[in-house]
């Protein structure tokens, strides 16, 4: 039985899909969209940027990957975690 010294994670049982799955979505503040269709798919030990001039919908997928805001479309998958349009992950300060 082998193991990943990294890790301690036996390889025949390591989870190999994508860590983060972005697929489609859209996020709209109000009646303005903000992002239209982003799709993004990160593996394990993938370093990813998101790269764009101001107003591009940079902040604003990453508010939605990180629960901040609710996609009102597609959907967004963490390792075996879905988060889908109509789920808040955010908590709320006070």
């Amino acid at each position: 039985m082998s193991t990943n010294g990294d890790t301690g994670i036996e390889p025949e049982h390591a989870y190999d899909g994508p860590m983060l799955s972005v697929d489609d979505i859209h996020v709209y503040y109000g009646n303005i969209a903000a992002v239209k269709g982003i799709s993004i798919e990160v593996k394990q030990g993938e370093i990813v940027t998101l790269i764009g001039s101001n107003g591009a919908g940079k902040s604003t997928t990453m508010r939605a990957i990180s629960g901040l805001v609710s996609p009102r479309r597609g959907s967004i998958r963490r390792s075996s975690c879905r988060a889908g349009a109509s789920r808040r992950w955010a908590t709320r300060r006070r």
